[in-house]
């Protein structure tokens, strides 16, 4: 019927193209089952990654243990948790705010990054910042879950030695983001449109 190719849009974004052989591309039912089978992928794309049941709250000092269900039940994606907050990260770019201590939703946020890494909050700037494989950043507000930014991609994202996945840190300003592919460079996140700085 035809061979599908693995390729990256002008985003960055990881796309597969599939050249079909001409007798099928006129054949509506053809079509009508491709665009299922598409749906269906992006159904189980956006629906994967952990799922968490449950928040376990642990005293240091006394060793109490209180066990917190999420509201509206499982939450999905890898978890952070960092100021307070859990962060959770899907493979298809949503971002939900967790309480710890009640379970509720703060907050939910979809971007355009896929793969995102883990969520690297910035307390002093009340912003959280996220990096994808190919090297593209996007900052939110902590407080509304607002998106503020996403830049372009910065590198090649291909996996390096096993690793894949990415990482972003603010540190004293900046922020230091790995890929990959290996690659590392540090950018002004108040100006997320200039040439990142090679690590």
């Amino acid at each position: 019927m035809g061979a599908v190719y693995r390729g990256r849009s002008r985003s960055g974004r990881e796309v597969a193209a599939k050249v079909v052989h001409a007798q099928y591309a006129e054949d509506a039912v053809f079509r009508t089952r491709f665009r299922q089978g598409i749906a269906a992928a992006r159904r189980v794309e956006a629906e994967s990654g952990d799922v968490f049941t449950e928040i376990l709250l642990l005293d240091p000092a006394t060793g109490a243990r209180e066990r917190v269900e999420p509201a509206g039940g499982g939450l999905r994606g890898a978890g952070t948790l960092r100021e307070g907050t859990l962060w959770f990260t899907t493979p298809d770019g949503a971002v939900t705010a967790v309480s710890p201590r009640t379970g509720s939703v703060r907050w939910r946020t979809r971007t355009t990054l896929e793969q995102p890494g883990p969520a690297a909050p910035d307390p002093r700037t009340h912003t959280l910042y996220l990096a994808r494989p190919a090297g593209r950043v996007a900052a939110l507000d902590t407080r509304e879950g607002t998106l503020l930014w996403e830049t372009h991609p910065r590198s090649e994202g291909a996996a390096l030695a096993g690793v894949t996945g990415s990482a972003v840190l603010p540190h004293e300003g900046t922020l230091v983001v790995t890929t990959p592919d290996g690659t590392v460079f540090g950018m002004d996140p108040g100006h997320p449109d200039r040439e990142p700085v090679p690590g």
